[in-house]
């Protein structure tokens, strides 16, 4: 673990889901809410995390905890505006 374990929360679609747990890791629980899959995978890596999450993009949305959220805005944030964190 490079990280304080944490486990973020995570909304795709059916159709999705097997390819985030691939990007993401295996998820711990998972509820179907309506065509969505609301999934919590255990991260210990958050860098990573991101990095991966981004390339899902649209496939994915973070939904918590609002710890990775702001670290997820402040970076993406730093990119918009050309900053090197």
């Amino acid at each position: 673990a490079i990280d304080e374990p944490v486990t973020v929360t995570v909304r795709t679609t059916q159709e999705h889901r097997r390819h985030v747990e691939a990007l993401l890791g295996q998820a711990q629980d998972a509820k179907h809410e309506g065509p969505d899959v609301v999934m919590r995978i255990p991260v210990t890596h958050r860098v990573a995390f991101r990095r991966r999450v981004y390339e899902l993009g649209s496939r994915v949305v973070v939904i918590g905890p609002d710890l990775v959220r702001d670290e997820m805005r402040t970076e993406l944030r730093a990119v918009v505006d050309g900053v090197t964190l």
